[in-house]
């Protein structure tokens, strides 16, 4: 599961490399799926990504939004309040299914999204 989180972080980091630092990313998680949020953050730490705190995060989103969505708006809007420079969205649509999108803050367009069969890629499934 470590290869696989490593190779989503650097999905999620490449668009951008271009800066001079690290990125600002915020990692918003559903309960189901923070496990996998923990993993990533701590790749994403190693990459020289600054991460938002989960507290920050918290003041301004709670779980309920995320599963029901965050539309183009909300995203770009979360992302300004955060000061990030992207936000990475993990859920788990189903208890088999885990489902990554990277949102670009500005414009506030997801540049990224796939789902991924838990089974197949030896990622746990929640108890």
């Amino acid at each position: 599961m470590q290869q696989f989180l490593i190779l989503c972080a650097v999905i999620l980091i490449t668009p951008f490399t271009v800066q001079a630092e690290g990125p600002r990313i915020g990692i918003i998680s559903d309960a189901a799926s923070r496990k996998e949020a923990d993993l990533l953050m701590v790749e994403l730490q190693k990459a020289k990504c600054e991460l938002v705190e989960r507290d920050e995060i918290a003041k301004v989103v709670n779980e309920q939004a995320l599963q029901a969505g965050l539309n183009r708006a909300e995203s770009r809007r979360i992302g300004q309040f955060l000061k990030a420079d992207g936000l990475v969205l993990l859920s788990r649509p189903s208890r088999e299914t885990l489902a990554f999108r990277r949102v670009a803050v500005d414009p506030g367009v997801v540049v990224w999204h796939a789902e991924f069969d838990t089974n197949k890629h030896g990622i746990p499934v929640p108890q």
